[in-house]
């Protein structure tokens, strides 16, 4: 903020859309996603003045991140496919690797898998061919991420494993919790739940320890996962109900995975009325989003028995 004063006192355009989009990085962490808007889109405009293609691909990859976690997926896909396009004109291989990655993450949430798949194959190429471990550990991630919603449990550990590997090389603390997040998913489901906890633990004491609300958020709903599979409805509810409180303002699709995780909790307590209350809310959103996980909620629903009044 105070650079970002002195830079538009002085007049210096270019400066000052710099400082906008790192103010705009900082915003998008915290969760504020209005507030990262407004600065992308200040520093967008700034940009496409000074005609800095490169800054403004990089801008556009921003934006489609913030509406992606506001699931305006379509809009997302607008910032970005602009993006991917001035990233190729420039050969800029980082750039493009950047896109590609974002571009994986949208369309693996609407459950585009072959197109998401693509895309995060080519970036991950792109990122080993530039040496670039962080970038690299990102795509495994992701990549494991895909292969683990299909149920192949040996090729996600493989990425998820090598994608730690490197985060722990480089000391990334955002990318170690992530990928531990992933590890004690692929544990639950292989009904290893004292691994499961241990990788949620340490993920969960490295969100908060960096203050990251939507990764505290996840890792939460994970646990409440973990937890009904053991029948701990308690622990469950409490998981659930953490993070119903911490889901950032504007991000719907962590509000409708924190309504699922209760509604769940509510149908192993017997509370039949509050369950259909919050599974439809949460389908709705994912409805709207048009999310993968509207499927397994409508599945949910389904199972309920009915009202006989």
């Amino acid at each position: 903020q105070q650079g970002l004063t002195l830079a538009r006192q002085i007049g210096h355009r270019d400066l000052t859309s710099l400082l906008l989009m790192n103010l705009g990085v900082v915003a998008n962490e915290r969760g504020d996603y209005p507030l990262a808007e407004t600065y992308y889109q200040q520093g967008l405009v700034l940009a496409r003045q000074l005609q800095y293609r490169e800054r403004i691909c990089v801008l556009l990859s921003n934006l489609g991140v913030v509406a992606d976690a506001r699931g305006d997926y379509m809009q997302a896909e607008t910032f970005l496919r602009e993006g991917l396009s001035l990233a190729r004109q420039l050969n800029h291989r980082e750039r493009t690797s950047l896109v590609l990655l974002n571009l994986g993450v949208v369309a693996n949430r609407q459950g585009k898998d072959v197109q998401a798949e693509g895309y995060l194959q080519e970036g991950l190429t792109l990122a080993r061919q530039l040496g670039h471990r962080e970038r690299t550990s990102l795509f495994l991630l992701n990549l494991g991420d895909i292969v683990l919603e299909h149920g192949n449990l040996v090729r996600a550990e493989v990425y998820l494993q090598e994608g730690l590997e490197l985060a722990r090389q480089i000391g990334h603390p955002e990318r170690i919790s992530d990928l531990l997040l992933r590890l004690g998913i692929l544990a639950a489901k292989r009904n290893v739940t004292e691994q499961a906890e241990a990788c949620y633990q340490e993920g969960l004491a490295l969100a908060r320890q960096i203050g990251l609300p939507q990764l505290i958020c996840r890792l939460l709903a994970a646990r409440g996962d973990l937890y009904l599979q053991l029948q701990q409805k308690e622990a469950a509810e409490s998981a659930f109900r953490e993070m119903s409180h911490l889901v950032p303002e504007g991000n719907q699709t962590l509000l409708a995975f924190a309504q699922y995780g209760l509604a769940r909790v509510a149908a192993a307590n017997g509370q039949l009325s509050e369950v259909r209350t919050l599974a439809e809310s949460s389908r709705a959103i994912f409805e709207v989003l048009g999310h993968r996980q509207r499927s397994a909620v409508s599945a949910f629903l389904e199972s309920l028995p009915h009202d006989n009044t």
